[in-house]
């Protein structure tokens, strides 16, 4: 057993295997655009929890944050998040926890593990980041 997938998705060399990348810095870029959001309104903004980083916006002063959409396309991606298959920390299979997505750099890919996460899961991931980053970024206006 190998992240032979996970490698060649991170280190931009293989071309098929992208959408982990893709989709793990599209969670990243969505990560930065809050926090840096909360930390201008004078906010504290730790850890890697989107969901709570996404509540903690209606205490901002921007009356245009959170809103429903963002509220749902969130939580249509935690969804999908924990759907996917990762190595834990005791070395057995386990689902990537929806409050800490940094766990989706060491999914089981369906081919180094035979089961795990599979190219259709990966890419919705990709699908609903996508929709929560350009929600965020129009809100946000950036």
């Amino acid at each position: 057993m190998s992240f032979n997938y996970n490698i060649k998705s991170f280190s931009g060399k293989c071309t098929s295997s992208t959408t982990l990348r893709e989709a793990y810095n599209t969670i990243v870029h969505i990560e930065l655009l809050l926090k840096t959001e909360l930390i201008n309104q004078g906010t504290t903004a730790n850890g890697h929890n989107i969901g709570l980083l996404i509540g903690q916006l209606g205490s901002t002063s921007n009356p245009n944050l959170p809103d429903a959409t963002v509220n749902t396309y969130n939580a249509d991606l935690e969804h999908s998040i924990s759907k996917m298959i990762c190595h834990g920390l005791d070395g057995q299979p386990t689902t990537v926890p929806i409050r800490s997505y940094p766990h989706m750099r060491y999914i089981r890919h369906i081919s180094d593990w035979g089961t795990g996460t599979s190219d259709s899961q990966l890419t919705d991931v990709l699908i609903k980041a996508k929709a929560l980053e350009f929600q965020l970024s129009k809100l946000l206006g950036v």
